[in-house]
């Protein structure tokens, strides 16, 4: 048991949390703005209680440690006493075979009997820790009983009793903001805001995978997240202690899977394409998913059923950028940017409960193979409540055949649902018989799935003349 006296412990704690002292977190350690998904998530810091801890996961330089320090002025701001907040970065050598209950009594206030209610301990690279989910959910029994936000760079699938979270890579809607938090938010795809908003998402698809300071110019960030994809994944001890000895292996994977970014393939194609056996390639897959670098779609027929055994599947980045920090830029008509767009699509769903929901559709109606990129399911009745297809092209605009597949999709379902395709530039509606299809731009469709989130949770909703992505936003919150 740990007591004050310990110097080596309790050095380091004061270091980590200077507002037992001064009050306040101070400000440069909150030199970048919240995220979009502060509030939702504070919300749930602010209102759990010591048995329900929420766990925020997400991968290496996404913000998790910006974002408990925003947790920590938060509750100062909300009233609870500074000396009974604690960070603790697990990761610090001061803290090696330390337990972390007893990191958490050293709080200043944990045992003073003029403080009232619970601890709250944040608890930064928690993946560092075997076991380390028993040991949070433990807390909230511990006396004084602790409010709990730990953060990790992978995600555990373990059964548990903890509210998850996901705090993505940088959204589009975000990217747009960092530099003008108080521009208006982009409603209308007139061409002129069309225009602007497309030379930012090609921005956005080069370099937007991490959240920097204001004013860092394109070509910093992008050998900055170079750099950071290296050092922070395949120069770091994360595969090892998840048992990949081979990084090399590993990076020469994920290579192969930037090139193929949306599309579909199996692993025995993978497993060919990086000159690995299938075992590793599923087994590194694994790893990269659960550090959040990349996401699998599984496939759904025409009718929206799914697959007993699925032989291929969708692989995604989970940010467009891991491309570009690969490869280098892709510009405006590069071959790249379609398969990039569809990417930067589903990379505004990463932080939504929903994303289990969504799949990819391709079946065969005679001899013609249709196919739809993005599908959200019903979980319970297996049918679509949405559906896109996403191309960086105004073709599909004149192309009658370009509805076939979002017109025969699910042809059994009652209920209508939406369906839409995104273009490069243009916005309307057409007709495939009695299924209509909605026409949108790419970059205002991905900024409008989180815009509207954000409007939802921090005022009334945010007129829009072309309605890109009501539907899908509703399946976006908690």
């Amino acid at each position: 048991m740990l007591t004050g006296s310990d110097s080596r412990v309790s050095a380091r704690l004061a270091l980590d949390n200077p507002w037992w002292d001064t009050g306040r977190v101070p400000s440069p350690i909150l030199a970048l703005p919240p995220r979009a998904f502060f509030e939702r998530l504070f919300e749930r810091v602010a209102s759990s209680d010591p048995g329900h801890p929420l766990i925020v996961t997400g991968g290496r330089r996404v913000g998790k440690t910006t974002l408990l320090h925003h947790f920590a002025q938060g509750l100062i701001e909300a009233g609870i006493g500074p000396r009974r907040i604690v960070y603790v970065n697990l990761a610090a050598p001061a803290f090696a075979g330390v337990a972390v209950g007893d990191l958490a009594e050293l709080a200043p206030d944990a045992d003073n009997p003029a403080a009232s209610g619970p601890l709250y301990v944040l608890l930064d690279d928690c993946h560092v820790r075997p076991r380390w989910r028993e040991t949070v959910a433990s807390l909230g029994a511990g006396s004084p009983p602790a409010v709990t936000v730990a953060a990790s760079a992978v995600r555990d699938v373990a059964p548990t009793a903890a509210h998850d979270a996901v705090l993505p890579p940088l959204t589009f809607y975000e990217y747009v903001h960092a530099a003008e938090p108080d521009r208006p938010p982009v409603v209308d795809p007139d061409p002129a805001a069309i225009a602007a908003l497309n030379g930012l998402f090609l921005d956005y698809l080069n370099e937007g995978a991490y959240p920097r300071p204001p004013g860092t110019p394109g070509s910093e960030r992008l050998r900055l997240l170079a750099a950071d994809l290296a050092g922070a994944v395949f120069d770091s001890d994360l595969p090892q202690r998840f048992g990949i000895a081979d990084t090399a292996e590993l990076a020469r994977l994920f290579a192969v899977v930037a090139e193929r970014t949306a599309g579909e393939t199996g692993i025995e194609e993978l497993a060919a394409a990086a000159a690995l056996a299938k075992n590793t390639v599923r087994r590194h897959l694994d790893f990269l998913e659960a550090a959040h670098l990349i996401v699998r779609l599984p496939r759904i027929e025409g009718n929206a059923a799914g697959f007993a055994r699925a032989v291929t599947f969708k692989v995604h980045l989970s940010a467009p950028a891991f491309r570009a920090a690969l490869f280098g830029r892709a510009e405006r008509d590069d071959p790249a940017t379609e398969p990039l767009t569809e990417t930067a699509v589903l990379g505004q769903w990463l932080h939504s409960p929903s994303l289990p929901r969504l799949r990819f559709a391709r079946w065969r109606v005679g001899a013609a193979e249709r196919s739809v990129d993005l599908v959200c399911v019903d979980a319970g009745k297996g049918r679509p409540l949405w559906a896109v297809d996403v191309t960086w092209s105004n073709r599909a605009y004149a192309d009658a055949d370009a509805l076939a597949g979002l017109a025969a999709l699910a042809p059994g379902v009652e209920r209508p649902f939406p369906r839409r395709i995104t273009t490069r530039t243009l916005a309307g509606t057409r007709s495939a018989g009695t299924v209509e299809c909605g026409f949108v731009p790419a970059a205002l469709y991905a900024y409008g799935l989180v815009r509207d989130v954000v409007a939802r949770r921090t005022g009334p909703p945010v007129p829009s003349a072309s309605g890109s992505a009501a539907a899908e936003a509703a399946t976006h919150s908690v």
